[in-house]
């Protein structure tokens, strides 16, 4: 079985496997490496990455997006961040942002952890029709800059999606390992030299 690692981005989602000595990004059902990070609602169906964004225009205030920058935030802190969203949030008892949508013919209200886990979940169904395997395992990738709520509420929003990650690794370092596979000559050099 492959290594899964999945990048979820403020916009778009890459999925990669690690298998054969290297690192391969696999493609979506429309053959596309990039996946939007997008989760349309409406009143027949969820949509999720490029059904979700090509539906954008048209269900706007039933389009959730960007939400990766308010995930394990609370929603008293950090009121500044709503100037760019198009969907309607409030808070939730728990204090923390939840997105009000029309979903069924009725407003549902959903954490951004449910919304993240229906993200993950596209990406899950994605990689098994690639793999043509059960996933149950895999390492996500976070900004450095994420705090260990925003770290814990990524790690609820995978196992509401029913994956256990194996490990949370920052994108610095996910670059830093990506660049080091496919460039071994870096360590076979000497070792004395001097940099002002």
């Amino acid at each position: 079985m492959s290594v899964v690692g999945l990048d979820i981005g403020n916009d778009t989602c890459y999925i990669a496997v690690a298998k054969s000595g290297g690192i391969e990004v696999i493609d979506n059902e429309y053959s596309l490496r990039v996946t939007p990070s997008y989760v349309g609602f409406s009143d027949k169906s969820r949509d999720t990455g490029i059904t979700a964004k090509t539906k954008l225009v048209q269900n706007i205030n039933n389009t959730v997006f960007g939400f990766k920058t308010i995930l394990g935030k609370k929603f008293e802190d950090s009121s500044k961040d709503l100037s760019y969203l198009s969907f309607s949030v409030t808070e939730l008892p728990s204090g923390e942002y939840g997105v009000k949508v029309k979903y069924l013919h009725e407003e549902v209200v959903f954490s951004i952890q449910q919304i993240m886990a229906m993200l993950i979940t596209k990406l899950k169904t994605i990689t098994e029709c690639k793999l043509r395997a059960k996933v149950r395992e895999c390492v996500l990738s976070v900004p450095a800059y994420y705090t260990d709520a925003q770290r814990r509420a990524l790690l609820d929003a995978a196992e509401i999606a029913d994956l256990k990650v194996l490990k949370l690794i920052n994108e610095p370092t996910a670059v830093a390992l990506s660049y080091g596979f496919y460039r071994q000559h870096l360590f076979d050099e000497p070792k004395d030299r001097h940099f002002c």
